[in-house]
């Protein structure tokens, strides 16, 4: 009988986090294409406005899933970093465009049914997107030593702006995201 070392069962135990963290975004995927199947077969559709929103709110999605996937496979802990910023212009993406979406459901310029399927979308993707920053936060983890990395420090830490780096990468997903989301019509400029 075979027995795993420490530092074995250290990277089995990672190596199974990150599995489960990447089926979570498989799962969240599945939702998208099965809901986006179910709104084709009904016959509707979003309005230009939403169509342009999601489109800008993808490309962060996509974006965040590309530099997760990528400091994963590269065990590149500077892109790692580059995650929690992009994650935390997502989640206010999120709410802004749920709350503009409820504004256009309430003027009626759009259905029921494509309100719900336009608010699940936003919340699959976010959920994408915060499997993503599970991930780099165990890298980042993992490169500084398990035993001695606080996460919720190191986030607390980033979320109120100490670290030059996060504000930076933050800065930069705001104006590449947020900005292109700023006025409704503005999404596609």
């Amino acid at each position: 009988r075979r027995h795993l070392s420490e530092n074995s069962k250290g990277e089995v135990s990672e190596l199974l986090h990150m599995i489960g963290e990447f089926e979570r975004i498989g799962d969240q995927a599945e939702n998208l294409m099965e809901a986006a199947q179910a709104l084709q077969k009904a016959g509707k559709g979003f309005s230009p406005q939403a169509l342009e929103e999601m489109e800008v709110y993808g490309a962060a999605v996509g974006e965040i899933l590309d530099t997760a996937i990528g400091a994963y496979r590269d065990f590149d802990i500077q892109r790692a970093r580059r995650v929690e910023p992009l994650e935390q212009v997502i989640d206010i993406a999120e709410e802004q465009l749920k709350s503009r979406h409820i504004a256009r459901l309430r003027d009626g310029e759009c259905s029921v049914e494509a309100a719900f399927s336009f608010v699940e979308a936003l919340s699959d993707m976010e959920r994408i997107a915060d499997h993503c920053s599970n991930v780099g936060m165990v890298l980042i983890a993992e490169s500084q030593g398990y035993a001695d990395y606080d996460t919720h420090a190191y986030l607390h830490a980033l979320h109120k702006g100490q670290t030059p780096e996060y504000a930076q990468a933050y800065r930069e997903y705001e104006d590449k995201y947020l900005r292109a989301l700023g006025e409704p019509g503005a999404a596609g400029k």
